[in-house]
């Protein structure tokens, strides 16, 4: 009697998945962490360390190449960045933990006058990843004209930067923002 053979397909597909998917996930898996943390020091210009811990290193790895492609808007990265660089430095986001933020102190209230009509354009979350510095950094960027952002119709003192860019980080981080 002939042995029955109908379970081969979807064993073959399923074996073949799972091969597929280790493939897939080797460059990750394969990730140097101190290489990583060499290279992402100018995404922790602006980024808090801890803001991709949720992330899965796939996705963050894609977002990385998408902005480096000019697929995604994004400030311009001027690190040259291969594969294996992409991929190093996204492990080590999602695995980096907390860092304090050596912020500078500012007058929150006076933050929020000034960059209210950010949200005009920008949603508060928008703001989630940066820490306070780097955000202040971009925001001096775009005044100078030196991202692709638009004009920005505002006057404001470099106190006023450090102020808007303080309440921009603190709102997503007080309960409900």
């Amino acid at each position: 009697m002939p042995r029955d053979r109908s379970y081969f397909p979807a064993t073959f597909i399923l074996v073949g998945c799972m091969a597929i998917g280790a493939v897939a996930s080797g460059a990750y898996a394969e990730a140097n962490l101190e290489n990583g943390e060499l290279k992402a020091k100018g995404c922790l210009n602006c980024h808090a360390e801890d803001a991709f811990a949720a992330s899965e290193a796939d996705a963050l790895a894609a977002d990385i190449s998408a902005i480096l492609a000019g697929e995604k808007p994004h400030m311009p990265i001027s690190q040259k960045l291969s594969e294996q660089d992409v991929a190093d430095i996204a492990a080590y986001l999602v695995s980096a933990g907390s860092a304090p933020d050596a912020d500078t102190p500012a007058n929150l209230a006076n933050g929020e006058r000034r960059g209210r009509s950010c949200l005009g354009c920008h949603a508060i979350d928008n703001f989630a990843t940066y820490k306070a510095d780097g955000l202040a950094a971009y925001i001096r960027a775009i005044l100078a004209g030196e991202t692709g952002h638009m004009r920005i119709p505002a006057t404001l003192s470099d106190e006023d930067i450090t102020d808007v860019a303080a309440w921009l980080v603190a709102e997503n981080s007080a309960p409900g923002g």
